[in-house]
């Protein structure tokens, strides 16, 4: 079993109360108050995490709030704002499993479809048998864990794909 640092813990229960104070401030429409509770809860963890920057955005009742926080490159001292890019990383798997979850729940596609009905410039590629399950849960056999170097765009990505063969 993993085990989980005091720190994460900490920082799992700061976003907890962060994330309850916002939605009581937001009902009361108190954007100076919903700042400085913003602030009291991620300026402690950017510290404590020697985080530069960071970017915080929160969807209450409707209402979109932004707030930034350090700089986005510490050779240039570029400040955050809300249109930064960060690397996400895997994170980003937790949000593509969230989507492609309510997709399948409401009848958007289905998990058991095979990819190249979503890009058909798949359909003469090993693509053509893997479907959308595979791909989320990595079991589609063989596929690497990243691009080469020289695929920079979506055209690459598209002729990239067939130069290897899956084990389904």
């Amino acid at each position: 079993m993993r085990k989980i640092s005091v720190t994460k813990v900490g920082i799992i229960a700061a976003i907890s109360f962060f994330l309850s104070a916002c939605a009581q401030v937001a009902d009361s429409k108190d954007q100076s108050q919903f700042e400085q509770i913003v602030s009291e809860t991620i300026r402690p963890i950017m510290e404590e995490n020697n985080v530069p920057g960071m970017a915080v955005a929160v969807t209450v009742q409707g209402k979109r709030y932004f707030f930034n926080y350090g700089v986005a490159s510490k050779e240039s001292r570029q400040k955050v704002t809300q249109d930064t890019i960060f690397e996400i990383g895997s994170v980003s798997k937790t949000f593509t499993a969230t989507l492609a979850s309510y997709a399948q729940v409401s009848g958007t596609l289905s998990l058991l479809d095979n990819a190249s009905k979503y890009l058909p410039a798949l359909v003469d590629s090993s693509f053509n048998k893997i479907s959308l399950l595979n791909l989320g849960t990595y079991t589609a056999g063989g596929l690497p864990l990243q691009f080469p170097e020289n695929v920079n765009d979506q055209q690459e990505m598209i002729a990239y794909y067939p130069t290897f063969r899956t084990s389904i």
